[in-house]
């Protein structure tokens, strides 16, 4: 599960992404929903919220990092932990797609406008996927991570 998820997620990122790209202009707003909710395609050299601008090498650095800890903790995680091991492939997909980016343009393309930030797919993934384990691991029984939760 973890793969599918991990492919899908950066496949729905860059494909998103190629679509903005082409068909949105920069600086362009399409609202969605009254101003608050809309499509504005922005570029970011920096994480959420514009933090640490600048710093590519950084972030690359960060990612390869977080990944080679996902390749380590991975093997450890038992099979069927399905739900676990999704969301660890949805935080994989995530970073991977924003490390495509970073790679190619230098910096993180955005476009998902809500009031006060834009971000892109691989953003949502990130965030949803680390509330997730998060949750998951802090509320799992002790040595037992999600033993009622099975898929």
């Amino acid at each position: 599960m973890f793969w599918i998820v991990m492919i899908g997620v950066i496949l729905l990122d860059q494909i998103s992404k190629y679509i903005v790209l082409h068909t949105l202009p920069a600086g362009e707003f399409i609202s969605i929903i009254d101003g608050w909710v809309g499509l504005s395609l922005l570029w970011n050299d920096g994480a959420s919220f514009s933090i640490l601008e600048g710093r590519q090498t950084l972030f690359i650095i960060i990612t390869v990092l977080a990944l080679i800890g996902l390749a380590w903790l991975l093997p450890k995680v038992p099979r069927e932990y399905r739900f676990f091991r999704s969301c660890l492939g949805a935080f994989a997909g995530g970073a991977i797609g924003n490390f495509i980016d970073r790679l190619r343009f230098g910096q993180v393309v955005d476009f998902l406008y809500m009031r006060f930030y834009t971000s892109n797919i691989a953003d949502a993934f990130l965030t949803i996927s680390v509330i997730l384990i998060c949750l998951m691991l802090l509320f799992g029984k002790e040595g037992k991570l999600l033993e009622g939760k099975k898929e």
